[in-house]
């Protein structure tokens, strides 16, 4: 009875901790992409600019429209920056908690 609960755990504690790296993961690529985003919108709107023989009401509501959608992109991203602030926050209390509940068990009530 207790071998196959010892295996369930440590499954499970292997795919958290694969969730933990892809959320890891995954943030990196995000601030990768808020900085890349950002450094096109500028090459973008600064080409238009250039180029284009629009008149400068035209060119600054194009530019300003770009801003807009760069930044509601941004937004986005520091939303889920933020849930996995909180996860990552959920899992350390997790093992905070693990560790608490293995020194009761080394105690003997005898």
């Amino acid at each position: 009875m207790i071998v196959p609960l010892l295996l369930a755990t440590a499954v499970a504690k292997k795919r958290k901790s694969l969730r933990v790296k892809k959320l890891i993961k995954a943030n990196i690529i995000a601030k990768k992409a808020i900085c890349v985003q950002k450094k096109v919108a500028v090459c973008v709107i600064a080409k238009k600019m250039k180029s284009s023989t629009a008149s400068p009401i035209e060119k600054f509501t194009k530019a300003r429209k770009k801003a807009m959608q760069l930044k509601k992109a941004y937004n986005t991203l520091e939303k889920s920056a933020k849930t996995y602030k909180k996860a990552k926050d959920a899992c350390s209390d997790a093992k905070k908690l693990k560790q608490k509940l293995s020194k009761l068990k080394r105690v003997n009530c005898n």
